[in-house]
């Protein structure tokens, strides 16, 4: 939940990196958010507005925490767009953010103190 939390934190962070825990951790809850306002929204026979809502407040978190996570893997963040790519694109860029980061020439931020590791 940390990884999810601190992910809204530095929503507007587009440099520095999102460690691949990070990144899949800040998805799968934003994933499991998403699933149970749908079945609010079907229980209540609405048309997704809680969960569309909530999908376009949770954009630009998703996009940073992605971007970062790109950074992390030594690849630039331009790298997101794959995603307009029908398929081929979707599917190399969910490769891509399952890869593992470099180690060198990576500053990872120190979110408790702020300060660089």
């Amino acid at each position: 939940m940390y990884e999810y939390l601190d992910g809204w934190k530095r929503s507007f962070q587009w440099s520095g990196n999102a460690s691949r825990q990070a990144f899949w951790q800040f998805m799968l809850v934003n994933l499991l958010i998403s699933a149970i306002l749908v079945g609010i929204d079907a229980s209540l026979h609405g048309y997704g507005a809680l969960e569309g809502l909530y999908s376009a407040l949770a954009l630009i978190p998703t996009l940073s925490v992605s971007v970062r996570r790109l950074h992390d893997i030594g690849q630039s963040g331009w790298c997101l767009l794959l995603i307009v790519i029908p398929v081929i694109g979707v599917l190399w860029l969910i490769w891509l953010l399952a890869q593992p980061g470099e180690d060198q020439g990576n500053i990872h931020i120190n979110a408790s103190t702020g300060g660089h590791e």
